[in-house]
């Protein structure tokens, strides 16, 4: 073990004029012991210590030495890493002889038996075995009794105690204890420990900006203070992650009033490894500087978990994956904190997971949510390989998880949108992609997904988010980036269509399909999987609804040579095939089928692709038509079929009305009537009610159509 350090302020932190100090910055290279009745001193040179140290014991008993020189010879030997030297001169120090020796001297008899309980305390927050761990407290609250019992009134048995209520994790208990040494006096003089004391709980309960307050406040009452105090306030300023140039300044001057400070060490190679924007010369030398600060860092104290770690991060960045698990076994063996264990077994876990060995990752991950439940990247690992087997609402979980720990964070924000998206969770996935676009309205992909939740209940905001999506990827393009997809420009095509806008429809849905790399104009229409085939149908239908029946019959017969079960491409062949009747831009009311295709193309949910899927096509009529619809071609509808949900009577043309529920002739054995939807029953002849010459029109396809809708 290396020189003692005390944790008034944050863990590691050296005490100063109390306890034991570890003598750096102006540390002493001599010790006087004056002589018994004369003015002569005896000089020991600290770098000539005694092996045994009962040489100097019986010097200051013989010379009946100020106590005070026990502690000072006992750091001296602590410096020098023996332990139990210290020890045995610490011992002698508190020996009932010495007691009732110097029994007036009640302060130094104080600080020997803190400086023991503090020396117990740090074994005991170092063993991983919970019984010995338990032995060192014991100990430790065993002296600090002792040195309570010799003046209640004095601040550093309390300070002591709230120091290993801190180290149990009691902060509650800790704050009380600091409270209470507030108004006490170390050796009838005030001290800023009580307060150093409370702004480590605040630092440990994550209340940065309060834990900040009181280091500043402690500089400012004491500019001369200890460097726990400035390393206090660069610790601070490191995880609040603001004024990094504030905390770099504070770490060097921690450095230079203790140039073996292993926490300062760490916390200027985080603030060096960050300086600058990334890929910049600035970031680089950086990272050099870093690394250079690391590796002292771990020159003075090897089995450090929290340097173990950072360079354990450092090799995952350089896809050395032997050394981060050599790091990381290493960083979990050497620590009792939870918090540094989970992190080691993410790091684990992430080199695990970048290696391919999924079950492995798995159980680092798990591993490092069991140890710390709210540790958020272990959460975001497990979630990417809830992902990878498909299991989307165990996904969400974590993410959920990983959001209420950065709430903040926008790529969450839009990874739990898609996800509750994927889950068929469709409000919450408006709330969460509503938000991430009003925070962040320059991603296309967002727009994307929340035009996809939006278009079964509001097709209006659905188009405004897919025209927003299309500007933002045409300006990215212009920049050199990707051009927008074919399943994207269709989506927008059809809701342009539903609203009424045939041209516009067209020109994107031209462009759909010259982005699938499709050539409609060539001689073998090459037509590649389900998205092509769903955009070309698209196009075929578009083609119908503005009145270019030989162009859709062309690509419907392509599209079902390259696709011959598609269903909803035979319904539509088939319409096509009959002898349209004109009523406006569109085929008359009386020709026209209420059909209703399938979902868009839509993008897949956390992906940059867009995933294929059936199409389905909006722009059918409705259901019940209007009377200004059957006027359009001459033709007066009966009464009966002004909008009502069902005719009271069928008119004479129609059998008697069935009770099946479908509503357009091919999508179910039981057919209605074309004009007044009249239920025809299971196979009706093939006749229309109100024209026989649509019901010679029917191709040959409609039986294969109907029974593939079947």
């Amino acid at each position: 073990m290396d020189a003692y350090d005390s944790a008034w302020g944050i863990e590691g932190v050296e005490s100063t004029g109390h306890g034991i100090s570890n003598g750096r910055g102006g540390e002493l290279t001599e010790i006087y012991i004056p002589v018994r009745e004369t003015n002569e001193v005896v000089a020991v040179s600290l770098n000539a210590l005694p092996e045994d140290p009962t040489d100097v014991l019986e010097i200051l008993q013989a010379e009946q030495a100020p106590l005070g020189l026990w502690l000072e010879f006992a750091k001296a030997y602590l410096r020098q890493g023996k332990e139990e030297e210290f020890k045995i001169v610490l011992e002698d120090g508190s020996s009932p002889e010495i007691e009732k020796y110097y029994a007036d001297s009640k302060y130094e008899r104080i600080r020997i038996l803190v400086a023991l309980a503090e020396y117990y305390m740090r074994m005991g927050r170092s063993m991983k075995d919970k019984r010995k761990k338990d032995e060192y407290f014991t100990r430790t609250a065993g002296y600090l009794n002792s040195a309570t019992r010799i003046d209640q009134n004095e601040m550093l048995p309390i300070l002591a105690r709230g120091q290993l209520a801190l180290t149990k994790g009691n902060l509650d208990e800790a704050n009380k204890l600091f409270d209470q040494a507030t108004d006490r006096r170390d050796n009838k003089a005030e001290s800023i420990m009580p307060m150093l004391g409370k702004a480590s709980v605040l630092f440990h309960k994550k209340l940065y900006p309060g834990a900040l307050r009181l280091y500043e406040h402690c500089l400012r009452t004491h500019p001369t203070g200890p460097a726990a105090v400035r390393l206090g306030i660069a610790m601070c300023h490191l995880k609040m992650g603001k004024h990094l140039h504030k905390a770099k300044a504070a770490f060097r001057r921690v450095l230079q009033l203790d140039p073996r400070n292993v926490h300062a060490h760490v916390g200027l190679a985080i603030t060096e490894m960050n300086s600058g924007t990334a890929h910049s010369e600035a970031r680089r030398a950086g990272i050099t500087e870093g690394l250079h600060l690391l590796g002292k860092a771990y020159a003075m104290d090897g089995r450090n978990a929290n340097i173990l770690n950072h360079l354990a991060n450092h090799f995952l960045m350089l896809d050395d994956f032997d050394k981060v698990v050599h790091l990381g076994n290493t960083a979990f063996n050497h620590t009792d904190s939870a918090t540094m264990k989970a992190e080691s077994c993410y790091l684990l876990a992430r080199a695990y997971h970048a290696q391919g060995q999924h079950e492995e990752a798995r159980q680092y991950y798990s591993t490092a949510v069991s140890l710390v439940e709210e540790y958020a990247p272990a959460h975001h690992g497990l979630a990417q390989l809830e992902l990878r087997q498909n299991r989307v609402k165990a996904a969400l979980m974590h993410f959920e998880k990983v959001m209420a720990a950065f709430p903040g964070s926008l790529d969450v924000l839009k990874a739990v949108g898609s996800l509750h998206l994927a889950a068929g969770r469709k409000e919450k996935a408006m709330e969460a992609l509503q938000n991430a676009a009003q925070r962040d309205p320059s991603d296309p992909e967002t727009w994307i997904e929340l035009g996809e939740v939006l278009e079964g209940t509001d097709p209006t905001e659905a188009l405004k988010a897919y025209q927003a999506s299309l500007r933002l990827m045409r300006r990215a393009e212009k920049g050199g980036g990707d051009a927008p997809p074919a399943a994207l420009l269709n989506n927008a095509a059809v809701l342009e269509g539903a609203a009424g806008n045939g041209a516009t429809a067209l020109e994107l849905m031209t462009e759909a399909v010259a982005a699938a790399g499709i050539d409609i104009e060539g001689e073998q229409l090459v037509i590649p999987g389900e998205e092509g085939a769903a955009i070309v149908f698209n196009l075929a239908v578009l083609r119908e609804e503005m009145l270019q029946p030989d162009a859709a019959k062309g690509l419907f017969a392509k599209v079902l040579e390259a696709h011959p079960a598609f269903a909803d491409c035979h319904l539509r062949a088939a319409r096509a095939a009959r002898a349209p009747c004109r009523s406006g831009r569109f085929a008359c009311a009386c020709s026209s089928s209420p059909l209703r295709g399938r979902r868009p193309v839509r993008r897949a949910p956390g992906g940059t692709a867009l995933r294929p899927r059936a199409p389905r096509w909006p722009w059918g009529l409705p259901r019940w038509r209007s009377r200004a619809a059957f006027r359009a071609c001459g033709r007066r509808p009966d009464s009966s079929s002004r909008g009502a949900p069902l005719p009271p009577a069928p008119p004479p043309c129609c059998p008697a009305p069935g009770r099946c529920p479908p509503p357009c002739p091919a999508t179910g054995p039981c057919l209605r009537c074309w004009c007044c939807s009249t239920a025809l029953g299971p196979n009706p002849p093939l006749r229309a009610c109100c024209s026989s010459s649509a019901a010679s029109s029917l191709p040959a396809a409609w039986p294969a159509a109907a029974a593939a809708a079947a």
